[in-house]
């Protein structure tokens, strides 16, 4: 069974991502009981952040105008940088 440390991270953490496919904006939803600084990281098919922030509230709508098409992997991170929740999206 997994350490009960890293079971209970993914239980508390819950987001919504909108639109998949991505058009001119991304929205992030994210809810959490434990954390209380939630970042995001949106990584391109070759490994290159192309976006990163902060999620002030537990809902942030980011543009994506600048994004080319192709696949990508957004990351939420907590405060220590540790990556809570991972999700395949494409522009």
């Amino acid at each position: 069974s997994a350490p009960v440390g890293v079971k209970e991270i993914i239980e508390t953490i819950s987001l919504k991502t909108f639109p998949n496919p991505m058009g001119n904006e991304l929205t992030i939803e994210v809810s959490s009981k434990n954390e209380k600084t939630i970042g995001y990281i949106l990584i391109d098919a070759l490994g290159r952040i192309v976006l990163q922030g902060r999620l002030e509230d537990s809902k942030i709508t980011i543009s994506t105008v600048q994004l080319e098409k192709g696949f990508y992997s957004l990351s939420i991170t907590n405060e220590k940088g540790n990556v809570l929740k991972n999700v395949k999206l494409l522009k």
